[in-house]
């Protein structure tokens, strides 16, 4: 089919004919060379194709096909347009596949729609807080490499991005691991963070945020009624409990 000559007509009636995913290769073959680019995209994603090599020529294809689309003028600029809203509509199952290949991708064709790309995201919280993690990940190296200042970033998206963190962070139940972002990221805003530890009952963190706004007396009060809670816990367990040589004989 490679080698043979045929009109677009011939292709779409070779397309109807075949009803398998077993011609996925010749399918995706007259998708390429018909610039349904589009269908090229949807065959990739769909988990029953059977495209020789998917994963290795998945994200080649994506970046290829945006290349050669936004290099050419006239009404293919639609056809770019339209091919990267595809993309962007598909987020999520691309990022299911590969997260490193999605963030390279959003790097490279969304760097002015991040605010978008974190919306899409947000039906898969675990594909998202991933993401957000990466985002949040070069923020720290940002202020590492310059002493304590996040150059280059827009201080309020900055912030956004943290926030969020955190918040997917309590709704993941994830929560045991906010200390220690906490303590590696000095940019936090302290008011959020605290309000939301203490809404979500993130006892560690919220000694530590309490410590770091000035309210150490509010962090010993925490620290003192977490020791009582813990002595009640084991004085009941002792109490529910009888302990006795004879406690492990049978009767």
């Amino acid at each position: 089919i490679n080698n043979i000559e045929f009109t677009i007509n011939d292709y779409n009636d070779i397309l109807s004919a075949m009803t398998t995913h077993s011609f996925d290769e010749v399918r995706l073959f007259i998708y390429k060379k018909n610039h349904y680019y589009k269908q090229c995209l949807d065959l990739y994603l769909n988990e029953d194709s059977e495209i020789k090599d998917k994963r290795e020529s998945f994200f080649p294809f994506i970046n290829m096909t945006l290349i050669k689309l936004k290099t050419q003028k006239g009404q293919d600029q639609q056809v770019f347009y339209d091919f990267k809203t595809a993309v962007m509509n598909n987020l999520i199952r691309i990022g299911e596949i590969n997260i490193d290949e999605l963030h390279n991708l959003i790097n490279t064709w969304f760097t002015h729609e991040k605010k978008e790309v974190i919306n899409k995201l947000s039906d898969k919280p675990e594909i998202q807080l991933i993401y957000v993690e990466i985002l949040v990940k070069k923020i720290i190296n940002n202020l590492k490499e310059n002493e304590g200042t996040a150059v280059d970033e827009d201080p309020d998206w900055v912030e956004a991005i943290l926030k969020l963190h955190l918040k997917l962070l309590c709704f993941l139940n994830k929560k045991d691991k906010i200390l220690s972002w906490l303590k590696e990221c000095p940019l936090y805003p302290i008011s959020d963070s605290l309000e939301l530890c203490i809404r979500c009952h993130v006892d560690d963190a919220t000694i530590y945020l309490y410590q770091k706004a000035g309210y150490v007396d509010k962090a010993l009060q925490l620290c003192l009624q977490l020791l009582v809670n813990d002595n009640n816990k084991i004085l009941g367990i002792l109490r529910a409990n009888e302990f006795s040589e004879n406690s492990y004989e049978l009767s």
